[in-house]
């Protein structure tokens, strides 16, 4: 029986900008995270650590555990719409 190793995330809904990237969560994950991303850009298989989430309002979120949660992410990375963030299990 095959087994997963790593569980969806989020999508990136936006192109990064200014160091942030919009993104909507599907599971559970926090500050302190490591997010690894699927793209088929150069940022394939390239790691976030989470270190600054907010909801749309500008609150800071310790634990996005909402369903579809849109959140800002910081990251340095050029992340692109489509892009997906999945976590180790």
């Amino acid at each position: 029986m095959p087994f997963s190793t790593h569980e969806f995330m989020a999508v990136v809904l936006e192109d990064q900008k200014d160091g942030k990237v919009l993104i909507e969560q599907r599971n559970r994950f926090g500050i302190g995270d490591v997010l690894e991303v699927l793209s088929p850009s150069e940022n394939f298989n390239k790691k976030i650590k989470v270190e600054s989430l907010k909801d749309c309002s500008g609150v800071d979120v310790l634990d996005a555990k909402t369903v579809q949660q849109k959140l800002v992410l910081k990251t340095d990375l050029n992340l692109k719409a489509g892009d997906i963030l999945r976590k180790e299990i």
